[in-house]
């Protein structure tokens, strides 16, 4: 199957590809076009990489985050807000070496302070 789209053109749905398939693709960039669809990506990555053994806290503190993150600023609580940005920060700083949206993001929260 070939599925051809030409320069400065949007495609948009759902490519099933089997097994042994290769995409190529040269200057490729995908947009995140909600912060809820960009922090639902920080949110499995730290599911993904983070090891430690309070990891439960860790994903429960990042979804009051984003929960709270994605409220009008004036609904937001800000208590918990800063509650849940320290164990985010301990989060990516423990995921930061080996993924680099994780780095950025350790950043991020670090101008947050």
């Amino acid at each position: 199957m070939s599925i051809n789209i030409g320069n400065k053109n949007t495609f948009s749905g759902i490519v099933n590809i089997g097994d042994g398939a290769v995409l190529k693709a040269r200057e490729f960039s995908q947009e995140f076009n909600t912060p809820e669809k960009l922090l639902d990506l920080l949110g499995f990555e730290l599911e993904k990489n983070y090891t430690k053994n309070d990891k439960e806290e860790i994903i429960k503190q990042y979804q009051i985050f984003k929960e709270e993150v994605l409220k009008p600023e004036d609904k937001r609580n800000s208590p918990i807000l800063s509650k849940a940005i320290e164990y985010v920060k301990k989060g990516f700083s423990f995921i930061a070496d080996g993924s680099s949206i994780a780095g950025l993001i350790l950043s991020i929260l670090a101008l947050l302070k």
